[in-house]
């Protein structure tokens, strides 16, 4: 139970009978009305898995966070985000797995347990920028069959101040389809808030933060109604830890 979840209240198919499964999952109709009587095996029901104990994260190390100066940067913000997430997964016994999109891909199957921190952290401590953020995309279907059966909560830490709309629309569409349509995909997307990053050596540039706010809001409100949770961080003006503890309040 502790490696597949516990079962919940979902149906998902009949099957045969395999050794372990409760009696109160056995389909009496459906065993009595089997196309193989002389099969000796009843059939039962199952349920689809809890995946509130597992967690998918998604970094996105592409081009597209190298947003700021060499000392404070996006990628730096956006790497304390996703650890500080998989500190505090990992610490409440969570499953975490792992996907970074970067100049080189990493990928981390779902575990529990400090030794994931001391597999994952010093990849993300060394990462580098680069790549395209559409791959984001393609990393999905290294989970597929573990989101079918496990329906995780999945976290993406990005920056909405320099990525096309298409790539994460894409993404949670992509995502979406890989979960049960009866109930909404517990999916979190956290916003590295980059514009008050860049440095402004002009007239022009100075006017830059506002205009990558103006264009970002009509993308948060369209992520917002396709369902999926909002947690925005502005690393110039509050911590980690603080936008954090405010939404896991709520």
């Amino acid at each position: 139970i502790s490696k597949i979840g516990v079962a919940g209240t979902d149906f998902r198919e009949i099957r045969s009978y395999v050794s372990g499964d409760p009696v109160k999952t056995i389909n009496w109709k459906a065993t009595a009305h089997r196309a193989n009587p002389a099969s000796i095996w009843p059939l039962v029901n199952e349920y689809e898995r809890e995946g509130r104990k597992s967690v998918l994260l998604f970094l996105d190390a592409s081009d597209s966070v190298e947003i700021g100066s060499n000392i404070r940067n996006v990628l730096e913000y956006a790497i304390e985000a996703a650890s500080n997430l998989l500190y505090y997964f990992i610490d409440r016994g969570y499953r975490v797995g792992v996907a970074i999109n970067a100049e080189q891909n990493h990928y981390f199957y779902p575990e529990s347990g400090r030794q994931q921190l001391t597999r994952i952290i010093p990849r993300m401590v060394h990462l580098k920028a680069g790549g395209e953020a559409v791959r984001m995309i393609s990393s999905i279907e290294n989970f597929r069959q573990y989101i079918i059966n496990h329906k995780p909560l999945a976290v993406v830490v990005t920056t909405l101040d320099a990525k096309s709309e298409d790539t994460l629309a894409k993404f949670f569409d992509r995502l979406k389809s890989y979960y049960s349509r009866r109930r909404q995909p517990p999916m979190v997307l956290v916003n590295v808030i980059g514009r008050d990053l860049i440095p402004a050596p002009d007239d022009y540039e100075s006017h830059l933060p506002v205009m990558m706010n103006l264009r970002s809001r009509p993308v948060l409100r369209k992520m917002r109604r396709t369902g999926v949770t909002i947690m925005e961080w502005n690393p110039g003006k509050q911590s980690f830890h603080s936008v954090l503890a405010g939404r896991m309040r709520r």
